[in-house]
Protein backbone atom coordinates (compact mmCIF):
# COMPACT_ATOMS: atom_id res chain seq x y z
CA UNK A 1 0.00 0.00 0.00
CA UNK A 2 1.52 3.34 -1.04
CA UNK A 3 0.66 6.67 0.56
CA UNK A 4 2.19 10.01 1.48
CA UNK A 5 2.03 9.46 5.22
CA UNK A 6 1.39 6.41 7.37
CA UNK A 7 0.47 7.07 11.00
CA UNK A 8 0.63 4.35 13.64
CA UNK A 9 -1.93 5.11 16.34
CA UNK A 10 -5.17 7.07 16.35
CA UNK A 11 -5.20 8.86 19.71
CA UNK A 12 -4.75 12.53 20.53
CA UNK A 13 -1.58 12.89 18.45
CA UNK A 14 -2.52 10.58 15.59
CA UNK A 15 -5.90 12.17 15.00
CA UNK A 16 -4.56 15.72 14.79
CA UNK A 17 -1.69 14.66 12.53
CA UNK A 18 -3.99 12.72 10.19
CA UNK A 19 -6.42 15.63 9.87
CA UNK A 20 -3.84 18.34 9.19
CA UNK A 21 -1.92 16.27 6.65
CA UNK A 22 -5.14 15.28 4.91
CA UNK A 23 -6.21 18.94 4.76
CA UNK A 24 -2.87 19.71 3.12
CA UNK A 25 -3.64 17.23 0.36
CA UNK A 26 -1.60 14.25 1.53
CA UNK A 27 -2.76 10.68 1.03
CA UNK A 28 -2.90 9.45 4.64
CA UNK A 29 -3.21 5.99 6.15
CA UNK A 30 -3.89 5.50 9.89
CA UNK A 31 -3.19 2.15 11.54
CA UNK A 32 -4.88 1.37 14.88
CA UNK A 33 -4.40 -1.98 16.63
CA UNK A 34 -7.60 -1.50 18.64
CA UNK A 35 -11.09 -1.65 17.26
CA UNK A 36 -13.84 0.91 16.77
CA UNK A 37 -17.06 0.66 18.73
CA UNK A 38 -19.75 3.10 17.55
CA UNK A 39 -21.49 5.11 20.27
CA UNK A 40 -24.74 3.19 19.82
CA UNK A 41 -22.92 -0.11 20.47
CA UNK A 42 -20.88 0.89 23.52
CA UNK A 43 -21.49 -1.64 26.31
CA UNK A 44 -21.03 1.00 29.08
CA UNK A 45 -20.34 -1.78 31.59
CA UNK A 46 -16.97 -2.03 33.26
CA UNK A 47 -15.92 -5.56 32.36
CA UNK A 48 -16.94 -5.38 28.71
CA UNK A 49 -15.65 -1.83 28.28
CA UNK A 50 -12.24 -2.70 29.70
CA UNK A 51 -12.05 -5.79 27.49
CA UNK A 52 -12.89 -3.82 24.35
CA UNK A 53 -11.31 -0.42 24.92
CA UNK A 54 -8.34 -0.68 27.29
CA UNK A 55 -4.78 -1.94 26.96
CA UNK A 56 -4.52 -5.63 27.88
CA UNK A 57 -8.32 -5.71 28.20
CA UNK A 58 -7.96 -4.62 31.80
CA UNK A 59 -5.30 -2.85 33.87
CA UNK A 60 -1.66 -3.06 32.88
CA UNK A 61 1.00 -2.95 35.58
CA UNK A 62 4.65 -2.13 35.86
CA UNK A 63 6.91 -5.19 35.98
CA UNK A 64 6.86 -5.32 39.78
CA UNK A 65 3.10 -4.55 39.96
CA UNK A 66 3.83 -1.36 41.91
CA UNK A 67 1.76 0.86 39.59
CA UNK A 68 -1.52 0.00 37.85
CA UNK A 69 -1.81 1.46 34.34
CA UNK A 70 -4.98 2.70 32.64
CA UNK A 71 -4.39 3.12 28.89
CA UNK A 72 -6.84 3.25 26.00
CA UNK A 73 -6.60 0.71 23.20
CA UNK A 74 -9.33 1.58 20.73
CA UNK A 75 -9.89 3.88 17.80
CA UNK A 76 -9.36 7.34 19.28
CA UNK A 77 -6.94 6.00 21.90
CA UNK A 78 -6.99 7.73 25.24
CA UNK A 79 -9.30 10.49 23.97
CA UNK A 80 -12.11 7.92 23.73
CA UNK A 81 -11.89 6.80 27.37
CA UNK A 82 -10.44 9.80 29.18
CA UNK A 83 -12.27 11.96 31.69
CA UNK A 84 -12.71 15.09 29.50
CA UNK A 85 -10.06 17.23 31.26
CA UNK A 86 -8.75 19.76 28.74
CA UNK A 87 -6.00 21.73 30.47
CA UNK A 88 -3.74 23.85 28.31
CA UNK A 89 -0.03 23.35 28.93
CA UNK A 90 0.74 25.31 32.12
CA UNK A 91 2.90 28.42 31.65
CA UNK A 92 5.62 27.16 34.01
CA UNK A 93 5.89 23.90 32.03
CA UNK A 94 6.21 25.79 28.75
CA UNK A 95 8.99 27.95 30.22
CA UNK A 96 10.78 24.87 31.52
CA UNK A 97 10.67 23.09 28.17
CA UNK A 98 11.79 26.21 26.30
CA UNK A 99 14.69 27.15 28.55
CA UNK A 100 15.89 23.87 30.05
CA UNK A 101 15.26 21.54 27.11
CA UNK A 102 16.11 23.79 24.16
CA UNK A 103 12.59 24.04 22.71
CA UNK A 104 11.87 27.77 22.25
CA UNK A 105 8.90 27.03 19.97
CA UNK A 106 6.94 25.75 22.98
CA UNK A 107 7.00 29.30 24.43
CA UNK A 108 6.15 30.93 21.10
CA UNK A 109 3.08 32.40 19.43
CA UNK A 110 3.10 29.37 17.13
CA UNK A 111 2.36 27.14 20.11
CA UNK A 112 -0.29 29.59 21.36
CA UNK A 113 -1.96 29.27 17.97
CA UNK A 114 -1.79 25.47 18.15
CA UNK A 115 -3.43 25.51 21.58
CA UNK A 116 -6.20 27.80 20.35
CA UNK A 117 -6.81 25.63 17.31
CA UNK A 118 -7.16 22.34 19.18
CA UNK A 119 -9.25 23.83 22.00
CA UNK A 120 -11.60 25.33 19.41
CA UNK A 121 -11.93 22.08 17.47
CA UNK A 122 -12.60 20.12 20.65
CA UNK A 123 -15.17 22.63 21.87
CA UNK A 124 -13.44 23.11 25.23
CA UNK A 125 -15.73 24.79 27.74
CA UNK A 126 -15.86 26.09 31.29
CA UNK A 127 -18.90 27.24 33.25
CA UNK A 128 -20.34 23.80 33.93
CA UNK A 129 -24.08 23.84 34.66
CA UNK A 130 -24.05 21.25 37.44
CA UNK A 131 -21.16 19.66 39.36
CA UNK A 132 -21.57 16.04 40.38
CA UNK A 133 -21.94 15.24 44.08
CA UNK A 134 -18.24 14.20 44.49
CA UNK A 135 -17.12 17.41 42.77
CA UNK A 136 -19.44 19.46 44.98
CA UNK A 137 -17.95 17.76 48.05
CA UNK A 138 -14.40 18.59 46.97
CA UNK A 139 -15.38 22.16 46.12
CA UNK A 140 -17.03 22.65 49.52
CA UNK A 141 -13.98 21.32 51.37
CA UNK A 142 -11.50 23.45 49.42
CA UNK A 143 -13.58 26.59 49.92
CA UNK A 144 -13.94 25.85 53.64
CA UNK A 145 -10.15 25.61 53.90
CA UNK A 146 -9.70 28.82 51.92
CA UNK A 147 -7.34 27.24 49.37
CA UNK A 148 -7.30 27.23 45.58
CA UNK A 149 -10.40 25.75 43.96
CA UNK A 150 -10.67 25.88 40.17
CA UNK A 151 -12.85 24.52 37.40
CA UNK A 152 -11.46 21.94 34.98
CA UNK A 153 -11.95 22.84 31.30
CA UNK A 154 -13.73 19.99 29.49
CA UNK A 155 -14.14 18.99 25.83
CA UNK A 156 -17.91 18.73 26.05
CA UNK A 157 -20.93 20.95 26.53
CA UNK A 158 -21.56 22.73 29.82
CA UNK A 159 -24.59 20.50 30.41
CA UNK A 160 -22.86 17.16 29.81
CA UNK A 161 -22.87 14.81 32.82
CA UNK A 162 -23.26 11.21 31.64
CA UNK A 163 -20.70 9.70 34.04
CA UNK A 164 -19.69 7.05 31.49
CA UNK A 165 -17.18 8.86 29.25
CA UNK A 166 -14.46 6.59 30.65
CA UNK A 167 -16.14 3.85 28.57
CA UNK A 168 -16.72 5.98 25.50
CA UNK A 169 -19.31 8.76 25.45
CA UNK A 170 -22.69 7.25 24.51
CA UNK A 171 -24.15 10.60 23.42
CA UNK A 172 -21.13 11.81 21.47
CA UNK A 173 -21.12 15.04 23.50
CA UNK A 174 -17.51 14.49 24.53
CA UNK A 175 -15.42 15.61 21.57
CA UNK A 176 -12.93 12.75 21.33
CA UNK A 177 -10.75 12.04 18.29
CA UNK A 178 -13.33 9.80 16.61
CA UNK A 179 -15.82 12.66 16.38
CA UNK A 180 -13.36 15.42 15.57
CA UNK A 181 -9.93 15.04 13.97
CA UNK A 182 -10.27 11.43 12.77
CA UNK A 183 -13.69 12.23 11.34
CA UNK A 184 -12.19 15.27 9.61
CA UNK A 185 -9.40 13.17 8.13
CA UNK A 186 -11.77 10.44 6.95
CA UNK A 187 -14.12 12.94 5.27
CA UNK A 188 -11.19 14.29 3.28
CA UNK A 189 -10.06 10.82 2.23
CA UNK A 190 -7.74 9.36 4.87
CA UNK A 191 -7.93 5.57 5.17
CA UNK A 192 -8.22 4.17 8.70
CA UNK A 193 -7.45 0.52 9.41
CA UNK A 194 -8.49 -0.90 12.79
CA UNK A 195 -7.89 -4.20 14.57
CA UNK A 196 -5.82 -7.18 13.63
CA UNK A 197 -2.49 -5.38 13.13
CA UNK A 198 0.17 -6.86 15.38
CA UNK A 199 3.79 -5.99 16.12
CA UNK A 200 4.42 -3.43 13.39
CA UNK A 201 7.98 -2.35 12.66
CA UNK A 202 9.52 0.36 10.50
CA UNK A 203 10.87 -0.26 7.02
CA UNK A 204 14.30 1.41 6.84
CA UNK A 205 17.03 1.77 4.27
CA UNK A 206 20.52 3.08 4.58
CA UNK A 207 21.18 6.55 3.25
CA UNK A 208 24.01 9.02 3.37
CA UNK A 209 24.75 10.03 6.98
CA UNK A 210 21.71 8.31 8.52
CA UNK A 211 19.04 5.76 7.83
CA UNK A 212 15.75 6.71 6.19
CA UNK A 213 12.25 5.44 6.96
CA UNK A 214 10.37 4.25 3.89
CA UNK A 215 7.28 2.67 5.43
CA UNK A 216 5.96 0.25 7.99
CA UNK A 217 5.22 -3.46 7.97
CA UNK A 218 2.58 -5.19 10.10
CA UNK A 219 0.95 -8.57 10.42
CA UNK A 220 -2.79 -8.94 9.97
CA UNK A 221 -4.96 -12.01 10.40
CA UNK A 222 -7.70 -13.06 8.00
CA UNK A 223 -11.22 -12.74 9.39
CA UNK A 224 -12.04 -16.26 8.21
CA UNK A 225 -11.91 -19.15 10.72
CA UNK A 226 -8.35 -20.38 11.14
CA UNK A 227 -7.35 -17.51 8.87
CA UNK A 228 -3.73 -17.13 7.92
CA UNK A 229 -1.57 -14.15 8.81
CA UNK A 230 -0.59 -11.68 6.14
CA UNK A 231 2.30 -9.26 6.14
CA UNK A 232 1.27 -5.85 4.83
CA UNK A 233 3.78 -3.14 3.94
CA UNK A 234 2.72 0.50 3.85
CA UNK A 235 5.19 2.59 1.85
CA UNK A 236 5.19 6.28 2.63
CA UNK A 237 7.18 9.47 2.32
CA UNK A 238 6.55 10.23 5.99
CA UNK A 239 6.31 7.59 8.70
CA UNK A 240 4.78 8.83 11.95
CA UNK A 241 4.48 7.05 15.27
CA UNK A 242 1.52 8.19 17.34
CA UNK A 243 1.22 4.93 19.23
CA UNK A 244 1.57 6.50 22.67
CA UNK A 245 4.34 6.55 25.24
CA UNK A 246 4.13 2.78 25.78
CA UNK A 247 3.97 1.55 22.18
CA UNK A 248 6.02 4.20 20.36
CA UNK A 249 9.23 3.16 22.17
CA UNK A 250 8.32 -0.50 21.66
CA UNK A 251 7.87 0.14 17.93
CA UNK A 252 11.20 1.97 17.74
CA UNK A 253 13.03 -0.73 19.68
CA UNK A 254 11.55 -3.53 17.54
CA UNK A 255 12.90 -1.60 14.56
CA UNK A 256 16.40 -1.48 16.14
CA UNK A 257 16.24 2.26 16.75
CA UNK A 258 17.63 3.36 20.12
CA UNK A 259 19.10 6.89 19.55
CA UNK A 260 22.00 6.54 21.97
CA UNK A 261 19.88 4.53 24.38
CA UNK A 262 17.32 7.32 24.80
CA UNK A 263 14.34 5.41 23.38
CA UNK A 264 12.18 4.20 26.24
CA UNK A 265 13.93 6.29 28.89
CA UNK A 266 12.33 9.26 30.70
CA UNK A 267 9.02 7.45 31.31
CA UNK A 268 6.72 9.70 33.36
CA UNK A 269 3.42 8.42 34.73
CA UNK A 270 1.81 11.11 36.91
CA UNK A 271 1.60 8.55 39.73
CA UNK A 272 -1.76 8.88 41.43
CA UNK A 273 -3.52 7.58 44.49
CA UNK A 274 -6.76 8.54 46.21
CA UNK A 275 -8.23 9.37 49.59
CA UNK A 276 -11.81 8.67 50.58
CA UNK A 277 -14.44 10.20 52.82
CA UNK A 278 -18.05 9.77 53.81
CA UNK A 279 -20.75 10.30 56.43
CA UNK A 280 -21.29 6.64 57.16
CA UNK A 281 -23.35 6.76 60.34
CA UNK A 282 -26.06 8.66 58.39
CA UNK A 283 -25.38 7.53 54.81
CA UNK A 284 -25.58 10.20 52.12
CA UNK A 285 -25.78 8.86 48.59
CA UNK A 286 -22.80 10.24 46.64
CA UNK A 287 -22.45 7.80 43.69
CA UNK A 288 -18.98 8.52 42.29
CA UNK A 289 -20.02 6.98 38.96
CA UNK A 290 -22.82 9.44 38.23
CA UNK A 291 -22.81 13.02 36.95
CA UNK A 292 -19.94 15.07 35.58
CA UNK A 293 -16.68 13.16 35.87
CA UNK A 294 -14.16 15.97 36.16
CA UNK A 295 -15.01 19.56 36.97
CA UNK A 296 -13.19 20.69 40.16
CA UNK A 297 -9.47 20.76 40.91
CA UNK A 298 -6.98 22.36 43.26
CA UNK A 299 -3.33 23.27 42.76
CA UNK A 300 -3.00 24.36 46.39
CA UNK A 301 -0.01 22.06 46.97
CA UNK A 302 1.19 21.78 43.34
CA UNK A 303 3.87 24.52 43.77
CA UNK A 304 3.10 26.04 40.38
CA UNK A 305 4.79 29.27 41.45
CA UNK A 306 7.92 27.48 42.65
CA UNK A 307 9.46 24.25 41.38
CA UNK A 308 6.30 23.38 39.43
CA UNK A 309 6.43 19.84 40.83
CA UNK A 310 3.67 18.76 43.16
CA UNK A 311 0.22 17.15 43.25
CA UNK A 312 -3.18 18.24 41.97
CA UNK A 313 -6.42 17.32 43.71
CA UNK A 314 -9.27 16.17 41.45
CA UNK A 315 -12.18 13.74 41.53
CA UNK A 316 -11.85 10.42 39.64
CA UNK A 317 -14.31 8.55 37.49
CA UNK A 318 -14.81 5.69 39.95
CA UNK A 319 -17.18 2.92 38.97
CA UNK A 320 -17.68 0.02 41.40
CA UNK A 321 -15.30 -2.46 39.78
CA UNK A 322 -12.38 -0.04 39.71
CA UNK A 323 -13.18 0.99 43.27
CA UNK A 324 -13.19 -2.64 44.41
CA UNK A 325 -9.82 -3.20 42.73
CA UNK A 326 -8.39 -0.19 44.57
CA UNK A 327 -9.36 -1.04 48.13
CA UNK A 328 -6.37 -2.36 50.11
CA UNK A 329 -6.87 -5.57 52.03
CA UNK A 330 -6.83 -4.87 55.75
CA UNK A 331 -9.24 -7.66 56.63
CA UNK A 332 -12.23 -9.41 55.14
CA UNK A 333 -14.58 -7.45 57.35
CA UNK A 334 -12.99 -4.12 56.40
CA UNK A 335 -13.09 -4.94 52.68
CA UNK A 336 -16.76 -5.95 52.79
CA UNK A 337 -17.58 -2.84 54.81
CA UNK A 338 -15.99 -0.49 52.27
CA UNK A 339 -17.58 -2.32 49.32
CA UNK A 340 -20.98 -1.97 50.97
CA UNK A 341 -20.29 1.75 51.51
CA UNK A 342 -19.35 2.45 47.87
CA UNK A 343 -22.51 4.48 47.11
CA UNK A 344 -21.83 6.73 50.10
CA UNK A 345 -18.10 7.40 49.63
CA UNK A 346 -16.53 10.50 48.11
CA UNK A 347 -13.10 10.21 46.50
CA UNK A 348 -10.32 12.73 45.93
CA UNK A 349 -7.66 11.86 43.37
CA UNK A 350 -4.07 12.87 44.13
CA UNK A 351 -2.24 13.30 40.79
CA UNK A 352 1.50 13.94 41.17
CA UNK A 353 3.73 15.70 38.68
CA UNK A 354 6.71 13.36 38.79
CA UNK A 355 10.29 14.59 38.58
CA UNK A 356 11.74 11.08 38.63
CA UNK A 357 11.36 8.70 35.71
CA UNK A 358 11.26 5.07 34.64
CA UNK A 359 11.79 3.14 31.45
CA UNK A 360 9.96 1.18 28.75
CA UNK A 361 11.75 -1.82 27.25
CA UNK A 362 10.44 -4.74 25.18
CA UNK A 363 10.18 -8.40 26.05
CA UNK A 364 10.96 -11.37 23.84
CA UNK A 365 7.45 -11.03 22.45
CA UNK A 366 8.21 -7.47 21.32
CA UNK A 367 5.62 -5.94 23.65
CA UNK A 368 6.36 -3.10 26.09
CA UNK A 369 7.57 -3.72 29.63
CA UNK A 370 7.41 -0.90 32.17
CA UNK A 371 9.80 -0.25 35.04
CA UNK A 372 8.80 2.62 37.27
CA UNK A 373 8.35 3.64 40.87
CA UNK A 374 8.11 7.25 42.10
CA UNK A 375 11.32 8.44 43.70
CA UNK A 376 11.59 9.86 47.23
CA UNK A 377 10.87 13.42 46.07
CA UNK A 378 7.72 12.37 44.22
CA UNK A 379 6.53 10.17 47.07
CA UNK A 380 6.91 13.11 49.44
CA UNK A 381 4.80 15.24 47.11
CA UNK A 382 2.20 12.49 46.84
CA UNK A 383 2.01 12.41 50.63
CA UNK A 384 1.43 16.20 50.67
CA UNK A 385 -1.43 15.66 48.27
CA UNK A 386 -2.91 12.88 50.38
CA UNK A 387 -2.85 15.13 53.44
CA UNK A 388 -4.42 18.01 51.51
CA UNK A 389 -7.12 15.69 50.17
CA UNK A 390 -7.93 14.33 53.62
CA UNK A 391 -8.20 17.85 55.00
CA UNK A 392 -10.51 18.86 52.14
CA UNK A 393 -12.78 15.87 52.71
CA UNK A 394 -12.95 16.53 56.44
CA UNK A 395 -13.62 20.23 55.88
CA UNK A 396 -16.36 19.29 53.42
CA UNK A 397 -18.24 17.31 56.06
CA UNK A 398 -16.87 13.75 55.83
CA UNK A 399 -17.04 12.02 59.22
CA UNK A 400 -14.90 9.11 58.04
CA UNK A 401 -11.75 9.61 55.95
CA UNK A 402 -9.13 7.14 54.81
CA UNK A 403 -6.30 6.30 52.44
CA UNK A 404 -5.43 3.42 50.10
CA UNK A 405 -2.43 2.45 52.22
CA UNK A 406 -2.25 -1.17 53.28
CA UNK A 407 -1.28 -0.64 56.91
CA UNK A 408 -3.36 -1.03 60.06
CA UNK A 409 -6.87 0.35 60.24
CA UNK A 410 -5.74 2.88 62.85
CA UNK A 411 -3.16 4.23 60.43
CA UNK A 412 -5.41 4.40 57.37
CA UNK A 413 -8.94 5.21 58.59
CA UNK A 414 -10.28 7.95 60.85
CA UNK A 415 -13.82 8.58 62.08
CA UNK A 416 -14.27 12.05 63.56
CA UNK A 417 -16.58 13.07 66.35
CA UNK A 418 -18.41 16.33 65.57
CA UNK A 419 -20.50 18.75 67.54
CA UNK A 420 -23.98 19.99 66.70
CA UNK A 421 -22.46 22.74 64.54
CA UNK A 422 -20.68 20.14 62.39
CA UNK A 423 -17.20 21.03 63.60
CA UNK A 424 -14.75 18.37 64.81
CA UNK A 425 -14.80 18.11 68.57
CA UNK A 426 -11.22 16.84 68.72
CA UNK A 427 -9.05 18.38 65.94
CA UNK A 428 -5.94 17.06 67.68
CA UNK A 429 -7.14 13.51 67.06
CA UNK A 430 -7.37 14.27 63.33
CA UNK A 431 -3.86 15.73 63.35
CA UNK A 432 -2.71 12.55 65.09
CA UNK A 433 -4.28 10.50 62.30
CA UNK A 434 -2.38 12.54 59.68
CA UNK A 435 0.81 11.82 61.61
CA UNK A 436 0.03 8.09 61.39
CA UNK A 437 -0.61 8.37 57.64
CA UNK A 438 2.78 10.04 57.16
CA UNK A 439 4.48 7.42 59.33
CA UNK A 440 2.84 4.62 57.34
CA UNK A 441 4.43 6.08 54.20
CA UNK A 442 4.20 5.05 50.56
CA UNK A 443 5.63 1.63 49.81
CA UNK A 444 5.71 -0.43 46.64
CA UNK A 445 2.86 -2.97 46.67
CA UNK A 446 1.81 -1.47 50.01
CA UNK A 447 -0.48 1.25 48.63
CA UNK A 448 -2.70 1.49 45.57
CA UNK A 449 -0.97 3.64 42.94
CA UNK A 450 -2.40 4.29 39.48
CA UNK A 451 -1.38 6.01 36.26
CA UNK A 452 -3.65 7.18 33.46
CA UNK A 453 -0.99 9.35 31.78
CA UNK A 454 2.10 7.92 30.13
CA UNK A 455 4.65 10.39 28.72
CA UNK A 456 8.19 11.13 27.67
CA UNK A 457 9.66 7.92 26.22
CA UNK A 458 10.74 9.40 22.88
CA UNK A 459 11.31 12.90 24.10
CA UNK A 460 11.81 16.00 22.00
CA UNK A 461 14.98 17.95 22.64
CA UNK A 462 17.93 19.93 21.35
CA UNK A 463 20.44 17.09 21.11
CA UNK A 464 20.61 13.41 20.21
CA UNK A 465 22.62 12.96 23.40
CA UNK A 466 19.55 13.46 25.56
CA UNK A 467 16.50 13.07 23.30
CA UNK A 468 15.01 10.95 20.51
CA UNK A 469 13.59 13.58 18.14
CA UNK A 470 14.41 17.17 17.25
CA UNK A 471 12.10 20.16 17.69
CA UNK A 472 10.27 19.24 14.45
CA UNK A 473 9.50 15.76 15.79
CA UNK A 474 11.92 13.98 13.42
CA UNK A 475 14.08 11.17 14.78
CA UNK A 476 17.70 12.21 15.16
CA UNK A 477 18.99 8.95 13.67
CA UNK A 478 16.31 8.13 11.05
CA UNK A 479 15.21 10.61 8.39
CA UNK A 480 11.47 10.91 7.57
CA UNK A 481 10.54 9.15 10.83
CA UNK A 482 8.46 11.34 13.15
CA UNK A 483 6.87 11.03 16.57
CA UNK A 484 3.57 12.75 17.34
CA UNK A 485 2.21 11.69 20.73
CA UNK A 486 2.86 12.03 24.47
CA UNK A 487 6.23 10.34 24.00
CA UNK A 488 7.49 13.77 22.91
CA UNK A 489 7.18 15.38 26.35
CA UNK A 490 10.56 16.40 27.83
CA UNK A 491 8.99 16.11 31.31
CA UNK A 492 5.58 15.41 32.74
CA UNK A 493 3.10 18.29 32.60
CA UNK A 494 1.43 17.95 35.99
CA UNK A 495 -2.03 18.22 34.38
CA UNK A 496 -4.08 15.92 32.19
CA UNK A 497 -2.03 15.87 28.98
CA UNK A 498 -4.52 15.59 26.07
CA UNK A 499 -4.42 19.23 24.95
CA UNK A 500 -0.62 19.34 25.18
CA UNK A 501 -0.36 16.20 23.04
CA UNK A 502 -2.67 17.68 20.43
CA UNK A 503 -0.89 21.05 20.36
CA UNK A 504 2.52 19.40 19.90
CA UNK A 505 1.08 17.12 17.22
CA UNK A 506 -0.40 20.20 15.53
CA UNK A 507 3.06 21.75 15.30
CA UNK A 508 4.66 18.54 14.03
CA UNK A 509 1.97 18.19 11.37
CA UNK A 510 2.26 21.84 10.33
CA UNK A 511 5.96 21.25 9.73
CA UNK A 512 5.17 18.38 7.38
CA UNK A 513 2.17 19.86 5.58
Amino acid sequence: VECDAVIVGSGAGGGVTAALLSEAGAKVVVLEKGRFTPAAELPLRERQSFEEMYEMGSLMTTQDAGVNILAGSTLGGGTRVNWQASFETPAHVRREWATEHGLPAIASEQYDRALRAVCTRLGVTTGIKQHSCPNEKLKAGLEALGVHCGEIPRNCSREHSCGHCCFGCPSGDKQDATGTYLADAARIGAKIFTGGHSLPFFQLRNAWMKRRATGIAALTTSAFPNGRQWRIVFKARYVISSAGALHTPALLLRSKISVNGNVGRNLRLHPATAVIGGTLDVPEEILTWKGSIFSVFSNAVADWDGSGYGPLLQTPSAHPGLMAASIPWLSGVDYKRLCAWMPYVSIVLVLTRDRGSGRVTIGKDGLPRLRYWPDAHDRANMMKGMEAGLRALAAGGSLMVGTLQGGSREATRFEAARGTNGAMTDPAAFDGFLDRVRAEGIHKNGMTVFSAHQMGTARMGASAKTSVVDERGECWHVANLYVSDASLFPTSTGVNPMITVEAMAYMVAEGLA
